[in-house]
Formats: C-alpha cells, structure tokens, sequence
C-alpha cells in the first residue's frame, strides 16, 4: 500500500508538470489514443500487431523506420515530401506507438525479423529501407541478414559505429533505465528531443507534446 501511495503522488506530480507547461493537454490513458497525421493501418505478425501508415503510390516502395524512442509520425515531412514518387510506408516498432507492448526479446536482430516479417505479410519482396538512428542500425542489421530484400539503404545519424569503453557502457546501462525515462520532466524532454536536430523547427512541436502526454499511459509504463 505504501508503495501504491508513492507511485499515485509521483504519477500526479508528472502530470501537474506536464499541465504547468501545457495547460491545455490531456493526459493519455494508452499510447494507442496518439494523434497520427495519416490513417493508420494494422498487421498480425505472430502474436504481435505492428501499425503502420501507408502513402503515395509510386512503384518503389520506401520503408521507414524510426528511431530510439521515437514513432512514425516522426516520418511526416518526408512521406509529405516523398509520397509522390513512392509508396511510403512507416511503421512503428514493437514497443511503440500503436504497436503492440511486450515483453519482447529487444534485439536489433528482432527488429530485422520483424521488418521481414511485415514486409512478408505485406507481399513486399524488396523495399529501400529507410532509417534514422536506431531505425538506421535496424536497417543496417537488416540489409545484411536479407541482402536480397534490402533494394538500397537511406541511413539518417544512423546508430551503431559508436564505440564505448566498458565503463561508458556500464554507465549507460545504470543511468538510462526504464524508470529514469518514465520519469523524465516536460523541460529535459524537450532538450532531448533538440539535440535531433541542428535547429529544432516549430512543426516538430507535436513530438514534444506527444512524449509529454504518453508518460501517464498505462502502456507506456
């Protein structure tokens, strides 16, 4: 009990945060309630469910994934810029947005299977595979596991050439924790997602506002 009445008066302080710098936004109650700029579509693989949007009806099919705590709306201003010579397609992945939530075995080699996976039941034999960050790393992983799938690769600050001493590593794993990121201020979430850019633009607006409001879903706990 004592420990419910911790987590309900931490919870109630996240949100009158949140209502401090956003008085007129409304709490979430599940991540699925996120506002997508497109219709948003979904797709049985095994037992998971992978949304996606689809736009555009060009003959190459482009395939995008985001990033490290990101989602697809993040893809807006390209499929706007890119509809019109492919058919864009952005998903979002396992564990985010409109996705399913799981206990999932996180990998970058179950995010490769995955996308195969989709674009198998899609009818998708191969796609340029575009990504950005973590998405870039799971296109990377990808085109490797399934060269033949992968017709070319777009890759945006993608992850994976860093390297880490074992402590930097050690660190890592002790100060980005599922609580830490539950628990991140409205103010360290909008640093956060600046450093994406060179200078952040105002139609990038609608990420800060949406990871702000999914902290008091019940899936994104």
């Amino acid at each position: 009990m004592h420990y419910q009445l911790i987590f309900l008066v931490a919870l109630l302080q996240l949100t009158l945060a949140s209502c401090q710098v956003y008085p007129d936004m409304q709490p979430l109650q599940s991540m699925n309630q996120l506002s997508y700029p497109y219709e948003v579509k979904t797709i049985g693989i095994d037992d998971m469910t992978i949304a996606y949007v689809e736009e555009g009806q060009g003959k190459d099919t482009l395939i995008l994934i985001h990033g490290l705590g990101s989602y697809l709306p993040s893809w807006k201003n390209t499929i706007n810029g890119l509809r019109d010579s492919f058919t864009c397609i952005a998903i979002d992945l396992p564990g985010y947005g409109h996705s399913s939530k799981g206990n999932f075995p996180i990998s970058m080699k179950f995010y490769a299977e995955t996308l195969r996976a989709f674009m198998d039941a899609k009818g998708i034999r191969s796609a340029t595979i575009g990504g950005h960050s973590m998405g870039g790393q799971i296109a990377i992983f990808f085109s490797l596991a399934y060269p033949e799938r992968a017709g070319s690769l777009v890759l945006i600050a993608p992850a994976g050439f860093e390297t880490f001493t074992a402590g930097q590593r050690d660190w890592f794993r002790s100060a980005l924790t599922a609580e830490a990121v539950r628990l991140t201020t409205p103010e360290q979430i909008r640093v956060n997602l600046a450093y994406n850019f060179f200078s952040m633009p105002e139609d990038a607006e609608f990420m800060v506002e949406d990871r702000i409001a999914m902290r008091t879903a019940a899936d994104f706990r």
